[in-house]
């Protein structure tokens, strides 16, 4: 997936030596957001602080047909994240994304990615898990099927005549009056 980098960008990739760094950024939502940065030093990305912390992420291998999925490693030592991982009951929405430093507030460049954290495992160390999109390709579509139980308005009980002719009882279905023939007076 292409994407336009900023000027400050163009110039960071193309030059043979630069000041900048470029920082992942990571948020994850538990317990309110949680904004972490791989830096040595806090950085504030448009008015918002990420705390310095010691975490890596990895691309895995594209498959054919499926969208890409992230490895994430992250510093477990003081137990305060995984133990905010282990309350939670669905799966945790992160954001991944890129800073360039080098000015009074760093500017993101060039997006966020959303993921959804899963196959989740620890030690006394390190936090490891796989960080995946929202998975579309293993929703069916459309999400429901016309059927009497999801839609009874449209499959109302049918009136059908039996053999006599009569209507049986309907109790959904439209009402239809049997036409009845008159015998007339000359036969």
């Amino acid at each position: 997936m292409s994407r336009i980098l900023s000027e400050n960008a163009t110039a960071s990739v193309l030059a043979q030596t630069t000041t900048r760094a470029w920082l992942w950024l990571l948020e994850i939502d538990v317990d309110g957001t949680q904004y972490y940065t791989n830096n040595h030093e806090n950085v504030t990305v448009d008015g918002q602080e990420y705390t310095a912390w010691p975490f890596e992420v990895a691309f895995l291998s594209d498959k054919e047909g499926r969208p890409a999925e992230l490895t994430l490693r992250i510093d477990n030592v003081d137990q305060t994240l995984i133990t905010l991982i282990r309350q939670q009951n669905n799966p945790i929405d992160v954001r991944v994304g890129m800073a360039i430093s080098g000015e009074a507030s760093s500017e993101i460049d060039p997006a966020t990615y959303a993921f959804k954290l899963r196959e989740v495992t620890y030690n006394a160390e390190v936090i490891e898990a796989k960080l995946a999109f929202e998975p579309l390709y293993d929703e069916s579509f459309p999400a429901h099927t016309m059927s009497p139980s999801l839609y009874p308005g449209i499959f109302g009980a049918v009136t059908v005549p039996d053999s006599r002719g009569d209507l049986g009882e309907g109790g959904g279905g439209p009402a239809h009056e049997a036409n009845e023939v008159q015998p007339t007076e000359d036969a």
